[in-house]
Order: C-alpha cells, then structure tokens, then sequence
C-alpha cells in the first residue's frame, strides 16, 4: 500500500485534472470547461503538492536495491513483480521531470534497472517470472522462495506502457529499451483477437 500511495503521489503531482479552453465565437473571447486534452500538469506545482511529491519519492529512496535497479514491492520486504518494475519506471520519469533526481542519479537508476530487464532470467526462457528477489534478481514465488510460477499478462502490459513512455522521454535509451521487450517471446500471452492470457506452473508444465 506504501508503494502505490507512493507512485500516485509522484504521478498525480504531475497531472491535471481538467483544461480550460480559451475559445474565440463570433469576436467574443469565452471560458469554458471541456474534456482534457492533455492530461500533464499545467503551471508550477504548489508547496504542499512539492512535499508530498517529496516524501513520495523517499519510498523508492529508501527501498531501491543497488545490486539489481529493483524497488521493493512492499516497504523492506524484497520482491517485486514487473507492476512493480513499472511502479518503479514510473516513479522515476516523474522524480526527473518534478527535479526531484538529479540526471546523473537518474541515469544511474534507470540504467541499471534497464540492466536487470536485460538479463534476468525468464520463467522457461520465454517472458518475466510473476515475482523477483529484489535483491539477488532470481525468480522467486510469492513466498520469496526460489521458483518459477508463471507469467502475469497485466503486469507485463503495464510495464510495456511505462517502456514505451520512458522510450519517448528519453529516445537516447530506445535501442536499450527494445532490446529488453525483444527478448521475451510473446506468442503464448496474446491471440489474435486481442485476448490476453496469463501463464502458470503446473507439475513442470505450462
């Protein structure tokens, strides 16, 4: 619950709730709510929207794992799942972007988180496992114990998406960015309908 109050922290701090449109009809300049058009923050944040953005980010401070890039799922407790993973792209771009990370601590952590996605090892050699040690990067189950249990469909999209965003922000790491999605073999997580399905391990099957 820390880490999700967290990560909204950071994203609400960086998003609006509504536009107001500035419109010309017939000479006459009108104000008038509309459906939001761009959902980014307009205008400098407030000083109490400032600290809670503040105190947010310490959660990810206080929980990051030097050795792999992860952040834990839950305070002090070391798993993550790739929701998480994203939980964790996520609070990056927007410690960056509200000044709250230095570029070369960001670089930092984003590098090396891109690392792990890179070269951690794949439930059967195909996609992301459900969980991971954050500290050692091994598969794990809920447990904590070494395992490999499955793949999760939703938690890989929502970590597609926060790839996708970090490849726009920063183009420079695409390539880096690529590589990772590129190593998974979807086949068995979408058909062509559009259906998504989820994996797990059944007495060494899939």
């Amino acid at each position: 619950m820390g880490r999700l109050v967290a990560v909204c922290g950071l994203i609400v701090a960086l998003t609006g709730c509504g536009v107001v449109v500035r419109g010309v009809y017939n000479g006459l300049s009108a104000l008038s709510n509309t459906t939001p058009l761009h959902q980014g923050r307009h205008g400098q944040l407030t000083e109490q929207e400032q600290r809670w953005a503040k105190v947010a980010w310490q959660y990810f401070v206080h929980n990051f794992q030097p050795q792999t890039g992860l952040v834990n799922a839950a305070d002090r407790y070391e798993t993550a799942t790739m929701w998480h993973v994203a939980d964790t792209l996520a609070a990056l771009v927007a410690a960056r972007e509200l000044a709250l990370v230095e570029a070369q601590e960001f670089n930092r952590r984003l590098s090396q988180l891109l690392h792990f996605l890179n070269t951690m090892p794949l439930f059967f050699g195909r996609l992301p496992n459900k969980v991971y040690n954050t500290s050692t990067g091994a598969m794990v189950n809920y447990a904590n114990q070494p395992e490999e249990i499955g793949w999760s469909a939703v938690d890989i999209g929502r970590l597609l998406i926060w790839l996708e965003i970090t490849a726009e922000r920063y183009p420079e790491l695409s390539e880096y960015i690529d590589k990772a999605v590129f190593r998974c073999n979807f086949c068995e997580v979408l058909d062509r309908c559009g259906t998504l399905y989820g994996g797990a391990r059944v007495q060494d099957t899939v």
